[in-house]
């Protein structure tokens, strides 16, 4: 039971990231007012090569573009650090952003 739970979970995480591969994902972040934010980037940018290509940041702190603002609100962004796709959040907090990030 246990190696079948292990491996549904396995095909789960390769789902996602399979996803995520084909959707764009965006991390919502402040670094200028929100201080996990400029953690979370500061870890990625050390720790995680090219991160960047695999992730769009979109600074609350600039203007967003219409299709940032849209899924801002479709998908009722209030919490950052966030990350979404445009199917929905898939992390909030540096802990889960982090972890689903290196394994993009």
């Amino acid at each position: 039971l246990n190696k079948q739970l292990h491996l549904l979970n396995l095909r789960r995480e390769e789902t996602t990231i399979k996803r995520n591969l084909m959707s764009k994902v965006y991390l919502f972040s402040n670094a200028k007012t929100c201080p996990p934010c400029t953690f979370l980037r500061q870890e990625l940018d050390n720790t995680v090569p090219n991160w960047q290509d695999k992730v769009e940041y979109v600074d609350l702190n600039k203007a967003l573009s219409e299709e940032q603002e849209a899924l801002k609100v479709k998908l009722g962004i209030r919490s950052i650090p966030a990350l979404a796709d445009e199917n929905g959040v898939l992390g909030v907090g540096f802990g889960s952003i982090y972890n689903y990030i290196k394994k993009l």
